[in-house]
């Protein structure tokens, strides 16, 4: 027994010290900069009062009786060492006054109570007006576009954003910088902060004084709420502040009748979320009000920025903190199922998805990778932390992975990336593989058989569990972790404190994990404010409904206030199968997404692989599904727009329309980075005409309408029906569209590749100059942050109405495994076959459909596009010059038309006639000039210089088509649907 302890007390020394030292060793990678520390020619102090002037347009407001302000980097602010702005101070009589070229600050200096409504004034100009701010229940966050919620688990629809008027408990509110009223407020008062340390550990304020009777003797209209939704009685008076039994701490929503649901875990076979009634919600709700005293410490940040909601962002990464650019292959194609999948059942999934020509990038493995114990589980066990038995894992279930290496050799071969469920709350149960090596690390006898408690404040429990337990999985081949934290929001005991966020960071900033050669990637429900830093979101297990599906845009749009650009959705729903049409819609929806990954849970009938659908529907998905692997390099480059300016890959509209009011309303749509417009369709189609109808605002300037080829001028409100191939895509003209293509006989693993081949998609404006840069780095480590990366700059110049240079420049900057040579494919959309065409100088040769080995030009009628091929391989380092001139000019009025979205509709109705064959059989010889129409594409692309007149003739076809279906004597619903597809897309 001597020899034992002994053993145990030398090897916990040994593991401190090489905690210790690979702490120190790998504390310089950047993944948190921290300057909390604000610059002394920023701050101003008044009273009880401290102000800095962190930009012209953001204020820190503080205020503490013992004047002991908060100089750690907390959860939400790590940066205040910022350039000095200019701003001015003097006094009017007893009124400190603050001054910048946007803000105004008053003060009553001699006040000895905390902000409010009497002693603190703050004035906002903004568009030739102003607006003020006072801290008072009126003033604070009136006007919030909102932010977002920890989850969407159980929802069927819409869930509630004002964090006001949200009763949960465990949803992690968080406000947005972006608000009408031209301000909005955020309150660190009492949010957890950052020791100063080489891996900054948690810290909280525990001494705030408790308030007595007379400081919260404040009438009840003017009490401001402190502490988050659900606090508790003895949490509320710990901050310092003061209750109230007669009142609720939460508004009553508006909407009495909105969806309200509550996620419980039942047993394994069960796992669905419960719905309730809406009389429940004061369950959720606490039995007094939490209001700040009038001597209470308060820490607010204004960001006075009017409407300019861009800069907002800008300044509240700033000080927040950047938004990391996750790895490149981030943004490819995920599988995922929660399945109870063997190593040959995954790889069985991934030749699918390679024999059918299907991208996939990241093959996920949920929860049964590890023991799961699931009948004793649905038997009532539980484990010795009281939950689930085998809810929680950390060793391989070798039935289904006897050898977990050589799976991950086999899944990086196919150029794969790799992550694993976890549900970490049980910590290391005795029958875990690492069990003996950590209870003895964490000082517990191994004979005793007692687990270790999973304690994520324990920094001495958090590095054994890196190093001892996930370090080897990771080793194995595991890129990232999917954090799938479901057991409650109140394990740490400590104000304000919740262990969604605590756990983003730990494993985001891990320093044995992390370092600057591996960029660092979590997948995780939202924490809270700075819960941007830790990417990317998992939103959580939700119903399959077209309520779900319509809310999940705008909902994904609204994080962006907060930073948190990246949330990733469970396509398809969760809980239930998703009926085919539903799937497709989301599917569509999902590929405009930040994060492109289907998902279900575990049932027999519930199955997202799309070929599991009618073959209809999996086409069209399977199309789009290759629309979102050609889309990474633009994406890419909008994720690193995001990280350089706060501006997340999906936005609302009014970041850049802040003074529309259809930016607002039309909540449906969004920006997919700065050059498309998305509106997905979320209702279903009509059961006769196979159409469905929707309206959305096209802001001004001019757009074409992808997938239809339709110019269109803003502002206006389109009121068109789309078949279920089609969503609406407005593309900027003036826009360049980096792409890339599958390999030939590959799809798998692409999306993290740098590629050397790539497309260009070009939607020219109709004169003058345009230009775009394509970002690249290598995809995968850190030293982007460290000036390793290279853009490429695209000039393009309509120099006259039937003429156009495109020039690709030399790359600019440099990282490891830039290619050296490239070859390009520039397709220039929606206009004209060419007269010529010279590449650097030298004429290109056309060629029907495009010589597949050398260099020159071809045309495609369907889409009227002309795409420009240099297959000899260039350096990227040499400068391309393409000269076109058209045959016609390209702001021609035939241009102007819907054709191509039309064209398909009349190739999809000699399909649909030609399926009626031996049903109710119609022939051919009765719709001939259907057949022309649907034939015209091809026509063009064999003859080109027929271009003109096979437009106009396709306007004579198409009329004359519709009156042909009218004449055939055939079945009346496929009749009526095939006029109203034929009839146009309004």
């Amino acid at each position: 027994f001597k020899q034992l302890i002994l053993s145990i007390f030398i090897l916990n020394i040994l593991y401190s010290f090489v905690f210790c030292f690979e702490t120190k060793l790998q504390s310089s990678f950047p993944n948190e900069d921290f300057e909390p520390v604000a610059n002394p020619d920023a701050v101003v102090k008044s009273g009880y009062a401290r102000f800095t002037v962190l930009t012209s347009q953001l204020i820190r407001m503080e205020w503490d009786q013992s004047k002991k302000f908060q100089d750690n980097a907390t959860w939400g602010f790590i940066i205040r060492n910022l350039p000095v702005p200019q701003y001015s101070t003097s006094y009017d009589g007893d009124w400190l006054v603050i001054t910048t070229d946007y803000v105004e600050l008053r003060y009553l200096s001699t006040t000895n109570q905390s902000f409010n409504g009497d002693n603190l004034v703050v004035t906002i100009f903004y568009n030739g007006g102003n607006n003020v701010w006072r801290p008072t229940p009126e003033s604070d966050n009136t006007g919030n576009l909102f932010g977002t919620i920890r989850t969407l688990d159980g929802d069927n629809g819409t869930i509630e954003l004002d964090c006001k008027k949200q009763f949960r408990t465990d949803y992690h509110c968080a406000y947005g910088v972006a608000s009408r009223a031209g301000y909005s407020v955020i309150d660190d008062t009492h949010s957890p902060f950052f020791t100063n340390e080489d891996w900054p550990w948690l810290g909280v304020v525990s001494n705030y004084p408790t308030p007595v009777s007379q400081t919260c003797q404040i009438d009840k209209e003017d009490r401001r709420r402190c502490g988050p939704v659900g606090i508790t009685e003895n949490q509320c008076r710990a901050l310092g502040c003061c209750t109230d039994y007669s009142s609720y701490d939460i508004e009553v929503t508006s909407n009495p009748d909105l969806p309200i649901t509550r996620y419980s875990t039942y047993s394994h076979q069960d796992r669905k979320p419960k719905q309730f009634n809406k009389d429940d919600r004061k369950l959720n709700q606490n039995p007094f009000a939490c209001y700040y005293s009038n001597v209470a410490t308060q820490d607010l940040y204004l960001f006075g920025h009017g409407h300019n909601y861009k800069a907002a962002l800008r300044d509240f990464t700033l000080v927040s903190g950047k938004i990391p650019l996750p790895p490149r292959y981030t943004f490819g194609v995920y599988y995922s199922r929660y399945w109870a999948y063997s190593d040959v059942g995954q790889q069985q999934i991934v030749d699918e998805y390679y024999q059918r020509d299907i991208p996939l990038d990241t093959l996920v493995t949920d929860m049964d990778w590890h023991l799961t114990f699931y009948k004793e589980s649905d038997q009532g066990v539980k484990d010795q932390a009281g939950q689930q038995i085998g809810w929680t894992g950390f060793t391989w279930d070798r039935h289904l992975f006897p050898d977990p290496q050589k799976f991950y050799d086999w899944c990086k071969a196919r150029g794969l990336t790799n992550t694993l469920n976890l549900h970490p709350a049980s910590g290391i149960q005795p029958w875990e593989e690492k069990y003996n090596e950590m209870a003895i690390a964490m000082g517990i006898n191994p004979s005793t058989q007692i687990y270790v408690p999973l304690n994520m404040t324990d920094r001495k429990f958090v590095n054994n569990w890196n190093s001892i337990v996930l370090a080897p999985l990771e080793d194995q081949g595991t890129n990232f972790w999917w954090l799938d934290w479901q057991q409650g929001e109140d394990w740490i005991d400590l104000p304000a404190v919740n262990p969604t966020f605590w756990l983003n960071y730990l494993f985001f900033t891990n320093p044995t994990r992390w370092n600057a050669e591996l960029r660092p990637m979590i997948m995780h429900r939202f924490g809270g404010v700075g819960n941007h830093r830790y990417q990317i979101g998992f939103s959580g297990d939700v119903i399959p409904s077209w309520a779900s599906l319509q809310f999940q845009p705008y909902f994904t749009a609204t994080a962006a206030n907060v930073g948190y650009g990246f949330w990733s959705h469970d396509i398809g729903g969760h809980t239930e199968p998703a009926p085919a049409e539903l799937y497709t819609r989301w599917v569509q929806w999902g590929i405009f997404s930040p994060i492109f990954r289907t998902h279900c849970t575990k049932n027999a009938d519930n199955d997202r692989r799309i070929w599991m659908y009618p073959n209809y529907n999996y086409e069209i998905m399977r199309d789009y599904i290759k629309l979102r692997l050609s889309l990474v390099p633009y994406i890419y480059t909008q994720a690193r727009r995001g990280h350089d300016t706060g501006i997340s890959l999906v936005t609302p509209l009014y970041y850049d329309y802040p003074e529309n009011d259809e930016a607002y309303s039309f909540k449906n749509e969004f920006m997919f980075g700065n050059q498309m417009l998305v509106a997905p369709v979320t209702v279903p189609i009509d059961t006769i005409t196979q159409l469905a109808n929707t309206s959305i605002w096209v802001p001004s300037g001019d757009w074409i309408l992808w997938f239809a080829g339709e110019p269109i001028s803003g502002p206006k409100v389109l009121n068109y029906s789309y078949t279920l191939k089609e969503i609406p895509v407005l593309v900027k003209t003036g826009s360049i569209i980096p792409m890339i293509s599958a390999e030939p006989g590959n799809s798998l693993g692409l999306a993290k590749k740098i590629p050397t081949f790539l497309k260009l998609l070009i939607f020219p404006q109709l004169s003058g100059t345009f230009e775009d840069s394509i970002y690249e780095d290598d995809g995968i480590s850190a030293h982007y942050l460290n000036g390793q990366y290279a853009t490429t700059k695209i000039n393009c110049n309509v120099n006259a109405p039937n003429s156009m240079k495109v020039s690709i420049l030399p790359i600019n900057g440099k990282y490891t495994n830039m290619p050296t040579q490239r070859t390009w494919e520039i397709h220039i959309y929606n206009v004209w076959p060419a007269t010529n065409v010279y590449i650097n100088g030298k004429q290109a040769q056309f060629s029907i459909f495009g010589d597949a080995i050398n260099s020159g030009w071809t045309y495609d009628g369907s889409s009227l596009t002309l795409i420009v091929r240099i297959f000899e391989s260039i350096s990227v380092n040499s400068q391309i010059d393409i000269s076109i001139n058209f045959i016609k000019s390209i702001n021609d009025q035939l241009l102007q038309s819907s054709y191509q979205g039309l064209l398909q509709r009349f190739i999809d109705a000699k399909n649909t006639l030609d399926n009626q064959w031996g049903i109710d059989t119609v022939y051919q010889e009765d719709y001939p000039n259907l057949l022309f129409a649907s034939e015209t594409g091809q026509r063009i692309t064999f003859e080109p210089s027929n271009a003109i007149n096979e437009l106009a003739n396709f306007v004579v076809y198409s009329q004359n088509a519709i009156q042909e279906v009218k004449a055939l004597n055939m079945d009346s619903n496929v009749k009526s649907m095939l006029i109203a597809q034929l009839s146009g897309l309004n």
